[in-house]
């Protein structure tokens, strides 16, 4: 097109040429021919695609490895595996190569990922996350295969750049000196502030490193964390001290305790603060508040597992013909009250919010063994003997924790009061009074609680369950009503 186009262009402008309208007039028909022709090349001749160099160099990563992919499928798929190796070496090797080159700069665009400043860096990272997704799916798809993969399968890019990633935040929480991109242009009170925190955090993390204890106030474990970082910023480290709190946990070291009581002063700290101060936007504080439940959550099952472990011997004797004599629940009783003394160290209120979820929990395995039917009470007397059993076990339970949960004491009385009674009336007034009380008791809950009096008949059973469903279908439980019976499976 170039050469003819050039051929009529001189003709046009020689000696020879034709008159001047003429020339005009072919020159525009030229013109329109060479505008026709550019579409008809753009339509049946398809852009160039850009080289894995050219990808690379572009900071187009995800196109990048869309390309490798496709020639590994090609050398890796189309034959077998000895021809492949043996006849496509030198391809392969370049594959490998490349493979090389692509990660060094997804590396470099993970480390930058906190200081980006432009949106062609944005763009970049976007394009190294979708890179990273890829390779994450075709190291699947290796694995699915019954082959030996290529030597750099799998890759685990995203295990990878999480962990980096991970390793980011930390440095930059522990050296908040280091300004990021984004951090420049902040004020000098402000990358002063950072720096004053991450020190805080520091000293705390640093304690915890060298093995020492928390201090004490007024003889329970203090964290000095809420005190300093309320004052300055609680948003941009409240996840980190999240993080530190599970790491004390994961790792178990012998003051490890030591340090979760003292968070549980700290978090409690921290939830007061946000409760009685409107400082942040509603979604911001809720956000907040939710993880302070977390980590209030994860503290009380890191402290109360082994207890529960301890008592487990215990607890399997209740519903038990064993249970019914008196000295097997005082050994559960003596042994909760020692683990009750290695509980303590936390703040007043902080320690009574643990041993309260201790006593709702020891409740809750109480009823789930008493609802296994081991023990069979046959006749009233025996009856009467399991109502005292549990009437007295419930005062003492209530007595060790000294706590002001009068609502668990009567779950077990109402418990006792049915197993008593032997007026089925008297049984079914009693079911609907524990069934308005918590809603959650369900017919199977009931069923297993009527299967300990075997003097029951099916036909009286059935009178009773019916009347707790009636009264269930009616009521409308508020939405902040103690759930106890949910937490109870019943086969």
């Amino acid at each position: 097109l170039h050469t003819t186009n050039t051929l009529n262009v001189t003709n046009l402008t020689s000696p020879n040429s034709l008159s001047l309208s003429h020339s005009l007039s072919l020159s525009l028909s030229l013109a329109r021919n060479m505008n026709c022709l550019k579409i008809i090349y753009l339509c049946f001749c398809p852009p160039v695609t850009p080289t894995f160099e050219e990808c690379l160099e572009g900071q187009y990563l995800f196109e990048a490895t869309q390309l490798l992919i496709d020639r590994e499928k090609h050398l890796f798929g189309e034959i077998t595996e000895a021809d492949a190796l043996k006849a496509h070496e030198e391809a392969v090797e370049k594959l490998a190569a490349d493979y090389e080159a692509l990660e060094k700069r997804l590396e470099q665009m993970v480390q930058q990922s906190l200081s980006l400043s432009s949106e062609e860096e944005v763009s970049a990272l976007t394009s190294a996350v979708k890179a990273i997704n890829l390779e994450e799916e075709q190291d699947q798809l290796w694995g699915q295969r019954c082959r030996t993969p290529p030597a750099w399968r799998p890759k685990k890019w995203k295990e990878h750049h999480d962990k980096v990633l991970h390793e980011l935040v930390y440095s930059r929480l522990e050296n908040p000196s280091s300004p990021t991109g984004g951090q420049v242009n902040q004020s000098s009170i402000q990358s002063d502030l950072m720096i004053y925190i991450g020190r805080v955090l520091d000293e705390a993390k640093k304690e915890w490193d060298q093995g020492k204890e928390p201090r004490r106030d007024d003889g329970c474990y203090a964290s000095p964390v809420a005190y300093d970082v309320i004052q300055v910023e609680l948003l941009r480290h409240l996840w980190w001290y999240q993080k530190f709190h599970e790491d004390i946990m994961r790792q178990n070291k012998p003051h490890s305790k030591a340090f979760i009581k003292a968070n549980l002063s700290c978090v409690e700290k921290f939830r007061d603060f946000l409760v009685k101060h409107d400082l942040f936007p509603e979604d911001v504080r809720e956000n907040c508040l939710q993880v302070l439940t977390e980590m209030k959550q994860s503290a009380h099952t890191y402290l109360l597992t082994p207890v529960h472990k301890i008592l487990k011997p215990h607890y399997q004797k209740v519903g038990t013909s064993d249970w019914l004599k008196k000295n097997t629940f005082e050994k559960l009783l003596n042994s909760t009250e020692d683990e009750l003394q290695e509980l303590q160290g936390s703040s007043q209120s902080c320690h009574q919010e643990l041993i309260g979820r201790l006593q709702q929990e020891m409740t809750v395995e109480y009823v789930r063994r008493l609802l296994k039917g081991e023990v069979k009470l046959k006749d009233k007397d025996r009856q009467q003997k399991a109502y005292m059993t549990v009437k007295e076990n419930a005062e003492r339970l209530h007595e060790l924790f000294g706590s002001t949960q009068d609502w668990l004491k009567e779950i077990l009385t109402n418990i006792a009061e049915v197993l008593k009674l032997q007026d089925i009336p008297a049984i079914q007034m009693e079911i609907v009074s524990l069934g308005s009380a918590y809603p959650d008791l369900s017919e199977k809950h009931v069923s297993a609680l009527l299967k300990l009096k075997t003097n029951l008949s099916k036909a009286d059973k059935k009178i009773v369950k019916t009347t707790l469903s009636d009264t269930l279908k009616e009521s409308r439980a508020d939405p902040g009503t103690r759930k106890f019976f949910s937490k109870i499976e019943v086969r």
